[in-house]
């Protein structure tokens, strides 16, 4: 097997690896959402705001370094919102922009299929 072979099988192998952390980022994101429109108390939100923010980082730093940039390029405004609504001081207050960013980056997620694992052409 040749170098070459080899680094395209590691790399399979890792985009795999985060194709299934894409279901679970997803699964955190999907609840953070939901406990966003439950909770009243500002802990609480602040917690659902900062799980969010962190599968949102986690997608906006590495999907690219992956062969998924199209997630990464979704999840990088929703970090940059999530960190506006965080910032010191903030209401916790949403902007209207979120949901649609934040439903687009689950869809992308979703759609993670199988075949995206393999090495480019």
């Amino acid at each position: 097997m040749s170098d070459d072979d080899e680094m395209d099988e590691v790399m399979a192998g890792l985009r795999a690896q985060f194709r299934a952390r894409l279901k679970v980022d997803g699964d955190v994101m999907r609840t953070a959402w939901r406990a966003l429109a439950a909770v009243t108390s500002v802990d609480a939100r602040r917690a659902a705001l900062k799980q969010l923010l962190g599968a949102a980082h986690r997608l906006s730093g590495s999907a690219a370094s992956f062969g998924f940039a199209p997630i990464g390029d979704a999840a990088t405004p929703v970090e940059e919102a999530l960190r506006a609504v965080l910032d010191p001081g903030g209401a916790l207050a949403l902007p209207a922009t979120l949901a649609p960013l934040v439903g687009e980056l689950l869809a992308l997620c979703d759609a993670a299929k199988p075949e995206e694992d393999s090495p480019p052409r």
